[in-house]
């Protein structure tokens, strides 16, 4: 009986601190991105269309500052990526002039562990890229938000 007790109040105890931990989280978010304490409910919203504008525009220029500092940590990585890339690139063809090529994207897709198809891959490269065979940074931050957004 006493051990039913104690493994009761060790459910308990562990769901009480995943519920903090969850908690902590979003209050860390909140703060990151600006959202006010008070957060406005679905219902809200629906009554103040422009609430929801003004929010998300809050957010944007956090990010916004946030990569032009270079806080943005994915992003730095991003573009660490994309410079390897363009070295490999250009090595295989020196007609790149710093762009990632189509083959050597797909092969680092590959090794990071997308589970997309080479055809989905193509897809979105032509939605971003059109009929070229190389992309510029820019493209290349596209394709990858899109391919994450599949995922």
């Amino acid at each position: 009986m006493m051990l039913i007790l104690l493994v009761i109040l060790m459910i308990f105890d562990v769901n009480n601190a995943f519920k903090a931990s969850l908690t902590n989280n979003r209050n860390r978010i909140k703060k990151l991105y600006l959202i006010p304490e008070d957060e406005p409910t679905l219902e809200e919203f629906s009554k103040n269309p422009g609430r929801a504008e003004e929010l998300q525009k809050q957010i944007q220029a956090k990010i916004d500052e946030d990569e032009a500092s270079g806080k943005n940590e994915f992003l730095n990585f991003l573009k660490e990526q994309y410079n390897n890339l363009a070295k490999q690139s250009n090595h295989n063809n020196e007609d790149n002039n710093d762009k990632v090529d189509y083959t050597t994207f797909i092969a680092w897709k590959s090794n990071m562990g997308c589970w997309l198809t080479n055809e989905e891959i193509s897809d979105i490269w032509k939605e971003c890229a059109g009929d070229s065979q190389n992309i510029d940074y820019e493209q290349f931050k596209e394709i990858n938000r899109k391919i994450d957004e599949m995922e």
